[in-house]
């Protein structure tokens, strides 16, 4: 079914997150209102798998805390490293001691896990462990596939094509890929596993259990929506450097755009993980013995042996609109209470850089014909095709990304540990969350997943270029295999339409904002004379001195703006601090002077109970990072709440919809005499 294009108006998260996007690889990390001297760093690590067998590679994730310098492993079998995320194989079964010391500039602490080494499996495989565990996702030979496979789908495909992208690829941290593929009955890529692993758990959940569920589906589509348009301005950016619509004084992507963008995407992400591991523990939670008896029983069976109910649960049919979500809840809710750490830090090989077409070209026939099951080997297959139409420089291109990515992808599984283990507490202790530790966990996932992107666009758009006549002709009829049925008809690619929003068929094109800025280039400047961006703060602004705000100018703002609103932010250890609120700036003014008063409209501050600038006044030691956001608006906001209590969170939340460009500065600040 269609699905109406509502991309005109962001959700309130969008924006707020988004506009945080530009000084977000500045001011992750940094301190905030409060601070301390260097403590030694908490030293911790996750092993996967968690029960590996003799000969099995053991990827060894680095989850330590605080300031490190340097890491020290001993695998407990006479072999040491001192890399960060190290792999290493046991060539004998048994338990080792594995140890990790870490050293950072405040000390160092050490951490150790024993781990139970088993025998390897015999001739007949038996017994042995998971088909598919993190080791192999990110080996290299699965990221070499991959990688090809993504590069075939960008240069032959389209951008409505590179809109198609997976639901279940969404706050993924519950273990679900790891149940999937590791079906032992070979029916995880079936189109009707979602459904056999969520209706024998649907059917024996109570109505206020089911409720849970809805009450999930209602407070997350606003959130599933934003991050599903959120995504469209770097394919479209994407497609714009493979096309070379590249802007004037621009040379090609801003790697500092795309990873603040990404990060900011993806705080939208960790804000439906972070939903949905409350709610699926709190079903859990509720649920007596005689249905945990029935999750239990699947556990470690097959979906074919799943047992299921005589007839289609009737939560399906009470809240039939939700009926998608709630299957998805439902196995998630499975996987997560039947698996572990490592299967919810598992992930697919092609889970990051999504931005390119391969979904759409891996899954469009599935789509189209029930009961269809992906081959296993399509992405392998098709992407040594690829490489081998391409000459060697062009191949060199492609390969090479694999070492090109390979910090970042190491620091992303460390990531996927971080949350995964945040996440569990809520279902292993039932001890809180901190919701914010979850969005900057998520905000750095995001940078890495960006960094990435940035790489896999520029070598594919290099590519896209030189090839040949005779090589695009090869390429193309290899991609038709995949997006067209047999004889040529239908074709997939011809009927893709407006593009998709997940797997739904939009109705009209969507509306994307100009993705100049992903290429570093705007006509929307915004500039303060009291410092240049990035730069420090001198003490007058502060409250170590006169504790006025410092001037402000702007210009080429975008068409069809009415009026501007300004916030002045830091990220804080206990989330994000406003210490200056302004709306209303009418559409002729084009700067504030030092000291400004009675521009606009102040709102409230997270600094005190007054309705004006907060100057900076931090009281921890150290540099801590504050962003001026400008917002460029269409029209007047509303708000909810009296006048006197707008505050940051109240602001953003009414020009969602209404923000037809930002833009940030940055400065850092050291509080004297700390």
């Amino acid at each position: 079914m269609a699905r109406t294009d509502h991309s005109k108006k962001l959700n309130r998260f969008t924006r707020r997150l988004l506009a945080m996007g530009a000084a977000l690889l500045v001011i992750a990390g940094c301190g905030g209102a409060t601070g301390s001297l260097v403590a030694a760093p908490v030293a911790s690590f996750r092993a996967s798998p968690t029960s590996p067998a003799a000969g099995q590679a053991v990827q060894f994730t680095d989850g330590t805390t605080g300031v490190v310098s340097s890491w020290s492993w001993n695998f407990g079998d006479g072999t040491t490293s001192t890399a960060q995320h190290p792999s290493h194989t046991y060539a004998t079964a048994g338990t080792y001691s594995v140890t990790l010391a870490a050293t950072g500039s405040g000390g160092s602490s050490t951490a150790a896990v024993s781990l139970l080494v088993a025998a390897a499996p015999g001739p007949g495989g038996g017994g042995g462990p998971p088909v598919m565990n993190t080791e192999n996702t990110i080996s290299d030979q699965a990221q070499s596939a991959t990688i090809a496979f993504d590069g075939l789908a960008f240069v032959t495909g389209s951008f409505c094509a590179q809109t198609f992208y997976p639901p279940g690829k969404v706050a993924d941290f519950f273990g679900f890929q790891y149940l999937r593929d590791n079906d032992p009955s070979n029916l995880g890529h079936n189109t009707e596993f979602t459904t056999l692993s969520a209706d024998p758990v649907l059917a024996v959940l109570t109505d206020a259990q089911i409720r849970t569920f809805v009450t999930l589906a209602q407070e997350e589509q606003a959130l599933s929506d934003a991050y599903g348009y959120a995504r469209f301005p770097l394919a479209k950016a994407f497609r714009r450097l493979a096309d070379g619509d590249v802007p004037s004084g621009a040379t090609g992507l801003s790697r500092d755009a795309v990873k603040a963008y990404s990060a900011s995407l993806f705080a939208i992400d960790g804000q439906m993980s972070w939903l949905r591991a409350t709610a699926y523990s709190s079903v859990l939670g509720s649920m007596d013995a005689t249905q945990k008896a029935v999750l239990d029983a699947m556990k470690g069976k097959g979906a074919a042996d799943w047992k299921q109910p005589s007839s289609e649960p009737s939560a399906l049919q009470t809240y039939g609109q939700y009926s998608v979500q709630l299957r998805t809840y439902a196995g998630e809710m499975l996987a997560w209470y039947v698996g572990d750490v490592a299967s919810d830090v598992y992930f697919c090989p092609e889970r990051q850089g999504t931005y390119f077409g391969s979904f759409f070209m891996k899954d469009v026939k599935a789509m189209h014909n029930p009961n269809y099951t992906i081959s296993s080997n399509m992405t392998a297959e098709m992407g040594d095709a690829f490489l081998a139409a391409l000459d060697t420089t062009q191949k060199a291109k492609i390969t090479g990304l694999v070492t090109q990515q390979k910090s970042d992808l190491l620091a992303l599984v460390a990531k996927r540990d971080q949350l995964s283990v945040a996440l569990r507490k809520l279902l292993s202790s039932g001890s809180a969350v901190d919701e914010a530790t979850v969005l900057t966990l998520s905000r750095q996932y995001g940078e890495l997943d960006g960094e990435i992107s940035y790489f896999y666009a520029t070598a594919f758009s290099e590519v896209a270029a030189s090839l040949t006549s005779a090589q695009k002709a090869t390429l193309l009829a290899l991609r038709k295999t995949a997006t067209a049925e047999t004889g040529g008809s239908p074709d997939y690619d011809a009927t893709c339409g407006n593009g998709y929003l997940y797997s739904a068929p939009l109705s009209s094109p969507p509306v994307i904002e100009n993705t100049d800025f992903l290429f570093g280039s705007s006509s929307f400047a915004f500039s303060s004379s009291a410092f240049t961006d990035g730069g420090r703060l001198a003490s007058t602004y502060t409250c170590d001195g006169s504790s006025v705000s410092p001037a402000l100018s702007w210009s080429g703002a975008p068409a069809g703006t009415t009026e501007y609103a300004l916030t002045l932010t830091t990220i804080a250890n206990d989330g994000t601090k406003y210490n200056w609120v302004l709306y209303g700036i009418p559409s002729s003014v084009s700067s504030l002077a030092q000291g400004t008063t009675g521009v606009g409209t102040a709102g409230q501050s997270t600094d005190g109970p007054d309705l004006r600038y907060y100057a900076p006044c931090s009281t921890g030691p150290g540099d801590k990072t504050y962003t001026f956001t400008l917002y460029a608006l269409s029209g007047s906001p509303s708000f909810s709440v009296p006048a006197a209590q707008v505050g940051g969170p109240a602001l953003e939340a009414a020009i969602s919809g209404l923000t037809l460009a930002s833009r940030q500065i940055t400065f850092v600040y050291a509080r004297q005499g700390m």
